[in-house]
């Protein structure tokens, strides 16, 4: 049995009849239109992925790259766990290519600020980091202190609102702060992965390029975890992932040349059974399209 048939077997295994909650559509999310810059030339093709064979659940997937574009319910509110702290150190960028926050001023907290997965900002006995640094740590190591420390420092969570809004994106939203983001609550804090991944290309279109740069160094590049794992030799990445806990497991990948986004693949999941193993099989099929 090869490594596909076996995945697929084993999570129906896992699943033993259960069913996972399906999100329905979100009637607005018809109501964006994609902007100017990433509109599909006439000689792009697009292929919708057959995931019928694996576990009952909820999978939206968008991706583009060398004139392909893939999709599987690309339309399907998801929640955006930790991959919208992509968006969340842009927004920071961008607020001090504004001269609204300075990058280099410092933020401290207390012990009782400490939530969840948060290595660094834990391991900082002095409790004491650069706007920059507090960047850092939320794009390359997920720290979820850093990210609720920099949702303070931009002005909060309206603040990412009107910047994705500034992108022509009205569907993905920003509600609540860590952990609780990650809790399953209607449509608070979530996107679609037609939006997600089209944000991620007008973010990196939107920035300077020392900012690109500073993003782009600071996400993980090819750590072999989800859709880095099986990115194919020569495209180049950088990538956020998002995990709840209770059957969320997400990646964003950028796909870069000469420090310039060229492409991306978005991979929201929900389901019982969800786990690395399946974003990474759907991650392959995507590219089995995109560099086809």
């Amino acid at each position: 049995m090869n490594r596909r048939a076996a995945l697929i077997a084993g999570a129906a295994a896992i699943l033993g009849g259960c069913t996972a909650r399906t999100e329905a559509p979100d009637p607005s999310s018809s109501a964006t239109s994609p902007p100017a810059s990433h509109a599909r030339s006439q000689e792009d093709t697009t292929q919708q992925l057959d995931l019928s064979d694996l576990p009952d659940g909820t999978y939206g997937v968008w991706g583009t790259l060398y004139g392909q574009t893939v999709t599987h319910q690309p339309n399907t509110r998801l929640r955006m766990c930790s991959t919208m702290k992509l968006v969340l150190v842009a927004t920071a960028l961008q607020q001090a290519a504004r001269g609204r926050i300075d990058l280099a001023s410092t933020i401290s907290w207390e012990t009782s600020d400490l939530i969840g997965h948060s290595p660094v900002t834990r391991n900082d006995s002095g409790h004491r980091a650069t706007i920059a640094e507090l960047c850092e740590a939320t794009a390359s190591k997920s720290d979820n202190t850093a990210a609720n420390l920099l949702i303070d420092a931009v002005g909060g969570l309206t603040t990412l609102t009107r910047f994705v809004r500034s992108l022509s994106d009205e569907i993905t939203r920003f509600d609540r702060y860590e952990t609780e983001m990650n809790i399953h609550d209607g449509a608070l804090d979530t996107t679609t992965a037609e939006s997600f991944g089209r944000l991620a290309l007008s973010i990196s279109e939107t920035l300077s390029n020392e900012d690109r740069h500073a993003l782009f160094s600071w996400l993980p590049a090819r750590d072999d975890k989800r859709i880095a794992a099986v990115a194919p030799a020569g495209v180049d990445l950088v990538h956020k992932t998002g995990t709840s806990g209770d059957g969320a497991f997400n990646d964003v990948a950028i796909f870069i040349a000469n420090d310039r986004a060229i492409g991306c693949l978005s991979v929201f999941t929900d389901s019982p059974a969800a786990s690395e193993d399946i974003v990474v099989e759907i991650a392959q099929r995507s590219f089995d399209v995109l560099s086809a």
